[in-house]
């Protein structure tokens, strides 16, 4: 942009640049030459009788884009919260013909080591829905697209959730990318702003963890007969699941134990007068205040190991209720509490 100015020669002259909205001054040149400028982004210059021509450069600052996460290092099965914060450069639109964002597009890029994205939402700095994402599996990306009144001077932050997939390996990272355009119209032009966010990683860590246990487990219902009597077999709503994805170089198994913290007892308090056990290869241990093993794990490759899937193949090992012939239980429904509890290393 050239601009015309009388000035008289053999003085020296403050040229003052011009403030473009999204725009920011990187560098002025003398007569095609690096010159320096000042802290109000003047030049000095002193006149002759040759001409001078002065060139500000300027660099777009329209919109800058940054990912963070709420972790640097994640494990496999574990939440990742994902933001894309894109912090608007144009503080003053008046000389913008177009005042609001137009033909925006966003997409964020996932990799296949996270899964079940979720809770996107489209926000400015005071917390308003400006737009909308939608996560599209077939390309892996999520597709943002903002409603059509928000101004080019508003910041926009993008969350989301993702899952580290059980299958990831450690070691590795998982990689986000994003890119953002948008089409600005000044003195009668109209261009489009495009930028990359710059990569983010995680690193993948490894953990070992109960990644799923059983909310309940069932004996059924009874007929109490005068004689000891042994429930097997008992039915459960959820697996028992451990999953070790450490570093092989630091794995030392695990142990698998637990404790039954609240005998079995009816609404009214009273006992039942029996026994939970435990079955190991036929060794029998009876579940109290203190914990019993149930499973030693001394394997240091990357596993998931579902216990419960043990007990219904092998009837050498699970959950047992033992009913003395003597207890006279009442009719009535009897809860207890277990804890599971799983220890690295071995006993």
């Amino acid at each position: 942009m050239a601009e015309e100015k009388q000035l008289d020669i053999n003085k020296d002259y403050n040229i003052e640049s011009r403030e473009l909205p999204g725009y920011l001054i990187k560098s002025v040149k003398v007569n095609s030459k690096e010159d320096e400028l000042t802290q109000r982004n003047r030049v000095t210059i002193s006149l002759s009788n040759s001409p001078v021509e002065i060139d500000f450069i300027y660099t777009p600052n329209h919109f800058s884009l940054l990912l963070t996460s709420n972790i640097s290092d994640v494990t496999q099965h574990h939440d990742v919260a994902y933001q894309l914060s894109i912090k608007s450069g144009v503080e003053d639109n008046s000389e913008l013909t177009s005042k609001t964002y137009v033909n925006t597009a966003i997409q964020i890029e996932i990799d296949p080591k996270l899964e079940n994205i979720r809770d996107i939402e489209v926000l400015n700095k005071r917390g308003e829905i400006v737009g909308n994402g939608q996560y599209n599996s077939e390309t892996s990306k999520i597709d943002i697209s903002l409603t059509s009144d928000v101004p080019n001077t508003e910041d926009i932050v993008v969350n989301y959730l993702g899952t580290v997939s059980l299958d990831a390996k450690t070691g590795d990272t998982i990689s986000t990318n994003a890119t953002m355009s948008s089409n600005y119209l000044m003195y009668g032009n109209s261009f489009t702003i495009k930028k990359e966010a710059k990569e983010l990683t995680n690193k993948i860590i490894g953990n070992l963890g109960l990644i799923s246990a059983p909310k309940e487990v069932d004996f059924g219902t009874f007929v109490y007969e005068a004689k000891d009597t042994v429930i097997k077999n008992p039915k459960v709503d959820n697996s028992l699941v451990v999953m070790d994805t450490r570093d092989m170089s630091s794995n030392t198994g695990w142990t698998l134990t637990a404790q039954l913290i609240e005998p079995l007892k009816d609404s009214d308090g009273v006992l039942l007068d029996s026994k939970l056990t435990y079955l190991h290869d036929n060794l029998e241990s009876e579940l109290g205040m203190d914990p019993v093993e149930i499973y030693n794990n001394q394997s240091k490759e990357q596993k998931r190991v579902d216990v419960t899937s043990v007990w219904e193949k092998n009837k050498k090992y699970g959950l047992q209720l033992k009913i003395n012939a003597n207890s006279s239980p009442k009719p009535s429904e009897y809860e207890g509490k277990i804890r599971w509890a799983l220890v690295a290393g071995q006993p």
